[in-house]
């Protein structure tokens, strides 16, 4: 997974303190984001392994990474997390939790121009809807 960044705009006349505080504030930001991308990749190793308990805790990694993606506002990392969220409660059989988070996954997907997860997203809906 890629690591993710943040960029501050500071005034031409920022003093020295409010540069310090910038800095420190950046660098919470890329240690939280690297956490969340930590969690989310956790999240899919236990995905991958296809059983009813590491999907379960698949779930609870990717639900702490979109907490840190959404504090960060970080839209590709909250789509990445509602939509597999939302894939782990359609395996389970809980469509209703399933909708709920692809809904809140797809219009991050289009607006972030994520085309291949937008598709996936909406053909997972269409299964769903279809069943």
């Amino acid at each position: 997974m890629a690591v993710f960044s943040t960029t501050h705009y500071l005034p031409v006349n920022a003093t020295d303190d409010s540069l310090k505080i910038a800095q420190q504030l950046d660098e919470f930001s890329v240690t939280a984001l690297r956490k969340a991308t930590r969690l989310s990749q956790e999240g899919l190793n236990l995905f991958q392994q296809n059983t009813v308990k590491s999907r379960q805790q698949a779930r609870q990694k990717f639900q702490e990474a979109l907490v840190i993606f959404r504090q960060h506002n970080h839209p590709q990392g909250q789509m990445l997390c509602l939509a597999t969220i939302g894939k782990i409660y359609g395996d389970f059989g809980d469509t209703q939790r399933a909708i709920e988070y692809y809904n809140q996954a797809l219009p991050l997907a289009e607006t972030t121009g994520e085309r291949g997860w937008e598709g996936n997203i909406l053909n997972n809906l269409g299964l769903i809807y279809s069943g």
